[in-house]
């Protein structure tokens, strides 16, 4: 049970219910538990929602690969928020049902070796533990700006996964709108 109840639209002030709307515009998503929680901090929500979006839809890295990097991160730190949202959101763009549950250790069969490091990289980061020969073999596949890329994506959801599972915020499903739907 969630130790702060989400903070929902019809209670919210006219400054929080523009943030709502700006994560639809932003992430295409409806508000969900986490951000309606940290809505309570309005000067905090906004910024997580530009960030998260940047995040996500910007910079060099598939972003399959980044939700894989979301999902490994969700999974070590325990985190049934992160890794059940961003399960929706893999599935969504791989189309298909592929991952299984989050105690259990991630199918990587399928992936390609750059991928696999990437997992175990952020593996590694989430343990606050990146070896040496980890990075080497980083720098042998993967370009700087993606190495830096891949370092922020797997550090800001260990943050995320922090933050969800001090606060016990509860799992909830992603709703996700097309761009033409995001009208307040």
């Amino acid at each position: 049970m969630a130790r702060i109840e989400p903070l929902e639209s019809k209670d919210a002030p006219p400054a929080v219910r523009a943030l709502y709307s700006h994560l639809r515009q932003e992430l295409f998503i409806e508000p969900n538990n986490f951000f309606k929680t940290i809505a309570y901090a309005p000067d905090l929500l906004g910024p997580l929602i530009s960030f998260s979006r940047v995040l996500l839809e910007e910079g060099s890295l598939d972003r399959r690969l980044k939700e894989w990097v979301i999902l490994q991160t969700g999974r070590l730190n325990h985190c049934d928020y992160v890794f059940e949202a961003h399960k929706q959101a893999l599935s969504r763009a791989i189309m298909s049902d592929v991952i299984g549950e989050r105690r259990q250790p991630l199918d990587t069969s399928f992936l390609d070796e750059s991928e696999k490091l990437a997992l175990r990289y952020a593996g590694q980061i989430t343990a606050n533990a990146v070896e040496d020969a980890t990075f080497a073999e980083l720098e042998a596949a993967f370009t700087r700006e993606e190495i830096v890329e891949l370092t922020v994506l797997a550090s800001y959801y260990n943050f995320i996964c922090r933050a969800v599972n001090a606060l016990a915020i509860d799992t909830d499903q992603l709703t996700f709108l097309a761009p033409q739907e995001t009208g307040s």
